[in-house]
């Protein structure tokens, strides 16, 4: 039995240390700090992306695999996992060997990584453009005025991280650590990382507005002869309005939220090395959760309520032109179909081209948006 008189180390009083050993604790605990911050970081969004990757997969079918907007989602949750791996391994070597400086590899890594991933993740953003603005039944000069803004700000985001890459290439060589490089680089006053952070904000911001405009407008394009081709038509106003704000809130708001706070961080915080590094981490999760949870509750809400608007016993027969073989209800006499509801509808493929004239319904009726027709007014 150990006597009263001795005390265990557990029960040390910190002031009792001698000086030498809590300056010692101290500068153990300042190094470590950093790390353990980007490891809780890393591990809570990686493994939060494990069971979406799993839900996406589980739900999805062999046509949606097969759209690149499911394909882009896989690949940023990928990436997104493969880099808390890295960031895991990278941070556990530095919390259990302070003294030991990181490989500078490992460090150049850091400052490509963390500003490509967001600029990747977003591409599912202007891909969805392409999808409610199909190239083939839009026109030239729309094409252009809606993706020249977007595709020249990549290209300007792009440019600015080459630039900044070619810094960080110099400095990371001479700097233990990525945080002690973004202070050499002094990122504070780096003109290309200022630009390319507000260049972000206008990049999320305009695709996330004009596909929220169009999902507002309610329908996919405006033919030339005055038919217009809607989805949703069946909605009331509450579920349209729920479904915008949920798709604001996913991949408009908050992304665009938190490039506002780096950018803010990077003008006012003393201390911004180690808080940049931790909201460059958050934003880069965020932008593909919000966008994956965004793009994926969005798609099913619309076909979920389109389907139920769909009566099947009323749609259109399709015509000779349309489908190569006679459908069912081709065969044998249709039953009256309600006045105003389909009335009038143009076989449109009759003044399309031969090269692209339809061959099959799936052609006319796209597979991702079951759509209803209504009369319009030409204007």
């Amino acid at each position: 039995m150990a006597s009263s008189g001795s005390s265990s180390p557990l029960a040390l009083n910190p002031s009792d240390l001698p000086p030498e050993v809590s300056l010692i604790i101290e500068a153990f605990a300042e190094a470590i700090r950093p790390p353990i911050i980007f490891l809780l970081l890393t591990v809570i969004f990686a493994s939060m992306l494990i069971p979406i990757l799993i839900t996406l997969l589980w739900l999805s079918t062999p046509a949606t695999r097969r759209q690149p907007i499911f394909i882009l989602n896989v690949i940023s949750i990928l990436i997104g996992i493969g880099i808390g791996i890295w960031s895991s391994y990278n941070d556990l070597f530095a919390i259990l060997n302070p003294t030991v400086p990181i490989n500078n590899t490992a460090n150049a890594v850091v400052g490509v990584v963390l500003p490509l991933a967001p600029w990747i993740a977003e591409l599912v953003l202007a891909y969805r453009l392409v999808v409610v603005f199909p190239p083939a039944r839009t026109p030239r000069w729309k094409l252009a005025a809606i993706f020249a803004f977007p595709v020249a700000v990549k290209l300007a985001r792009l440019g600015c991280n080459i630039a900044f890459w070619r810094v960080w290439f110099r400095e990371v060589e001479h700097s233990p650590s990525p945080l002690m490089a973004v202070e050499d680089i002094g990122l504070r006053n780096f003109l290309y990382s200022r630009a390319e952070l507000f260049l972000q904000i206008f990049d999320n911001g305009y695709l996330s507005l004009v596909f929220i405009w169009k999902l507002h407008r309610g329908h996919i394009f405006q033919s030339r002869d005055g038919q217009r081709v809607t989805f949703g038509g069946g909605r009331s106003l509450t579920s349209r309005l729920k479904m915008l704000f949920w798709i604001a809130i996913g991949n408009f708001i908050i992304p665009v939220m938190f490039s506002m706070a780096i950018a803010i961080d990077v003008l006012v915080d003393p201390n911004y090395p180690i808080h940049l590094s931790s909201l460059f981490v958050s934003n880069y999760y965020v932008s593909i959760i919000g966008v994956v949870f965004a793009t994926v509750w969005s798609t099913s809400t619309l076909v979920k309520k389109d389907e139920e608007s769909w009566d099947v016993k009323r749609l259109p027969i399709a015509t000779e032109s349309a489908s190569t073989t006679p459908s069912y209800r081709a065969r044998v006499e249709p039953k009256p179909v309600e006045e105003g509801l389909f009335h009038d509808v143009v076989d449109k493929t009759q003044a399309w081209p031969d090269p692209e004239r339809a061959t099959s319904r799936s052609d006319v009726i796209p597979l991702t948006v079951l759509v209803q027709t209504e009369r319009t007014s030409v204007a």
